[in-house]
């Protein structure tokens, strides 16, 4: 996919305040897994206290009505990359409270890391990164005009994964693609080089995943053992491969806006996605923003409505961006309205369960029981990010 990636600061981060508690009344909720109505959500110190009906609270507990709307948990994009602090900024204005990126500089991984773990950032997404990725000299991820490490063999394997893990990198983001599904050559790492990637991550106990492009590239990504594949190969995935997939629970985040965007048969990306989807294989939902046409946070709305069309129900749509990604990520404080869990969470108009179009519907951001100041409430994304344009919605 193309990307620019640019030496850019770490702007200064501006913190909202301090969690107050609060309430949420009748509201349908959903948990990351299914839809309960009519409930009352409590929060409190940046958690989510307690879940029920006709909640007892002190009078003097603000109160959120949640007539007619849906609480979720906060969104989560499971394949962007981070150019700048500003984007995670954007990304929480469209209800995306955790981003997962799939490469970006190290140190500005590190600094916004630093900012967010001191209790920062609290009108930017949570951030997690792969930091550098893996490629071969002169592959994919070396065209940007930002020099980084390169793996010329499979013995080499342990040692680049661990400087990766030095410098920070939560999981292991890896490339296959040779350039032939775009029409042209470049180096790529081989199945014993790819191999043995996947394995060094393991031996850290990191999560390793693979960048891919074409049916074959998948299938060597499954057989060597990822954690998950980014991407999705055009036309049906082959049958024996999508199921081998499902038996290792291994993940898939299609990136569906980019990919249709890119495809020479519009609806193969699709496709693959159904076939994957009846092998029982676990979809997340990521945009690999800010890759053209996609944007920060809005596209995310996109994604969701993409994976609707391929096949997924918008039940299980809005599970590939709560609660599937925290629970392959291992992100176990978040994506899930849960009692215990950080109140990250997205208030919409209407039911995102049978219309997922109503999560551009947006009323409230929280991301650790802080509401947001400016979220895009009201605003809905146009066609795969882009210009927004006004959903008339009821005042917060």
């Amino acid at each position: 996919m193309l990307l620019v990636l640019a030496a850019v600061l770490l702007g200064a981060v501006a913190v909202s305040g301090a969690a107050t508690p609060f309430v949420v009344r009748n509201v349908d909720v959903f948990d990351g897994e299914s839809l309960v109505r009519g409930q009352d959500v409590l929060v409190e110190q940046g958690v989510i206290a307690e879940i029920g009906s006709d909640l007892d609270v002190s009078k003097d507990t603000p109160v959120v009505d949640g007539s007619g709307r849906t609480l979720l948990p906060g969104l989560i994009d499971a394949h962007v990359h981070v150019l700048k602090a500003e984007d995670l900024r954007t990304a929480l204005a469209y209800g995306v409270t955790t981003e997962l990126d799939m490469f970006m500089l190290a140190t500005l991984a590190a600094a916004i890391k630093t900012e967010q773990a001191a209790g920062g950032g609290l009108d930017q997404a949570d951030l997690r990164s792969a930091g550098t990725l893996v490629t071969a000299p002169g592959g994919h991820g070396t065209e940007y005009g930002v020099p980084i490490p390169t793996l010329a063999s499979a013995e080499e394997a342990q040692a680049f994964v661990d400087a990766r893990i030095a410098e920070g990198s939560d999981y292991i983001k890896v490339v296959v693609d040779d350039g032939s599904a775009f029409g042209f050559s470049r180096p790529t790492l081989d199945r014993s080089t790819l191999c043995a990637v996947i394995d060094a991550a393991h031996v850290r106990e990191k999560l390793a995943v693979v960048h891919i492009a074409t049916q074959s590239d998948f299938r060597e990504a499954v057989e060597c053992g990822a954690d998950g594949i980014e991407h999705v190969p055009a036309g049906d995935v082959e049958p024996e491969v999508a199921r081998l997939a499902a038996a290792r629970g291994i993940s898939v985040t299609p990136t569906l806006g980019v990919i249709s965007a890119h495809e020479r048969a519009p609806g193969e990306a699709g496709r693959g996605v159904r076939s994957l989807m009846s092998a029982g294989v676990t979809i997340l939902s990521g945009t690999d923003a800010p890759n053209p046409p996609c944007e920060h946070g809005a596209s995310l709305h996109q994604e969701l409505e993409l994976l609707v069309e391929a096949g997924l129900t918008p039940v299980q749509a809005l599970a590939a961006a709560t609660a599937a990604p925290a629970r392959v990520f291992g992100l176990t404080d978040r994506g899930r309205v849960v009692v215990g869990l950080r109140a990250d969470l997205v208030l919409v108009v209407g039911d995102p369960t049978t219309d997922i179009r109503a999560t551009r519907h947006l009323v409230a951001v929280w991301k650790r029981g802080v509401r947001l100041e400016s979220p895009a409430c009201g605003e809905a994304p146009s066609p795969i990010g882009g210009r927004t344009s006004p959903v008339p919605v009821a005042s917060p």
